[in-house]
C-alpha cells in the first residue's frame, strides 16, 4: 500500500501491513515507522526497494495487547488473532 496519509499509517501499524508513506521528510505520526512503514522521501531507491521487498516489512500478531491512542481518550484493546 501506498499512502500520504498519517491516518493510514496508524491504522496499518495496528494490523502490521507493510505501507509506504509518499511524504518527503516528514510524517506528523510515528506509528510503524522503521517497521512496517518506510518514509519514501520521494527517494527512487527507497521507493524500488519497498516495491522489491515490501513483505519484509510485514509482520503478525499471535496474542496482542495493545494501547490504541484516540484524540481524546485511550482505550486498552485485547486481542487474541491466530496468523496462519
Amino acid at each position: 500500500m501506498v499512502t500520504d496519509g498519517g491516518s493510514n499509517q496508524e491504522e496499518l501499524s495496528y494490523t502490521g501491513k507493510s505501507h509506504l508513506n509518499f511524504k518527503d521528510d516528514y510524517t506528523e505520526r510515528m506509528e510503524g515507522i522503521n517497521k512496517n512503514a518506510v518514509l519514501s522521501k520521494f527517494d527512487s531507491h527507497v521507493i524500488e526497494d519497498f516495491i522489491e521487498n515490501y513483505k519484509n516489512y510485514e509482520y503478525g500478531f499471535s496474542n496482542l495487547k495493545q494501547i490504541i491512542s484516540f484524540r481524546n481518550h485511550t482505550q486498552l484493546v485485547n486481542y487474541k488473532i491466530t496468523i496462519k
